[in-house]
């Protein structure tokens, strides 16, 4: 049990997070009452036409950074014990429910009155998703191999067998 909750307790924990974000509570509305105020002591002189885009570009940007982080701590859920080793399979079903969260978390902000189902929001979503994969990925193809540590396989704390000879 524990190791369970060692590797799926942050993905639960997160996707609760991800889950509270498309309450009513991170509305536009209200992220507006922080944000605005925060990009006017940065940039006093903005127009309420720049400050309406910085904080769409920083909703948009919240979709993408929350996804990728779901992404990464789902493939390491999935990869439990195994280490860095890459598994084509385990990627395909990180990014199998990345979509099917990203799409259940739109049909929720649909049934919140002060949200509204938006199909830019969920590709945002993958986009990060997959670039958190792609990223897991190139890191387990381009990474030094680990003395004791076969390619592929994760040392399972079995001592080497030595060669007579």
């Amino acid at each position: 049990m524990i190791g369970y909750l060692k590797y799926w307790g942050p993905v639960i924990l997160w996707s609760a997070w991800i889950f509270y974000a498309s309450s009513d509570s991170l509305s536009k509305s209200n992220t507006s009452l922080f944000f605005e105020p925060l990009l006017l002591w940065i940039y006093p002189q903005a127009s309420p036409e720049l400050l309406e885009i910085a904080h769409l570009a920083l909703r948009k940007v919240g979709h993408f950074s929350e996804y990728f982080v779901l992404s990464f701590l789902l493939m390491r859920a999935l990869r439990g014990q195994q280490g860095m080793a890459w598994v084509w399979r385990q990627g395909f079903w990180t990014l199998a429910l990345v979509w099917i969260y990203a799409w259940s978390d739109e049909l929720h902000q649909s049934l919140v009155p002060s949200r509204s189902f938006v199909v830019i929001d969920v590709l945002l979503d993958f986009a990060g998703g997959t670039c958190a994969i792609l990223m897991l990925y190139l890191r387990a193809k381009f990474r030094a191999p680990v003395p004791g540590i076969k390619q592929g396989r994760p040392d399972l704390g079995r001592p080497a067998r030595r060669r007579r000879g």
